[in-house]
């Protein structure tokens, strides 16, 4: 991800969320898993 934030004090309040929204978006880890059905065991 990349957060574009600009210097100006008129956007201030969106270039904090912003930062604040990258940095929440930077700790997602993602667990993938084989999907498994027990009925497929079976056979």
């Amino acid at each position: 991800m990349i957060a574009n934030i600009g210097p100006s004090n008129y956007n201030y309040e969106e270039s904090l969320t912003t930062l604040r929204y990258a940095n929440r978006a930077k700790n997602i880890k993602n667990k993938p898993r084989v999907n498994e059905d027990p009925k497929d065991a079976l056979l």
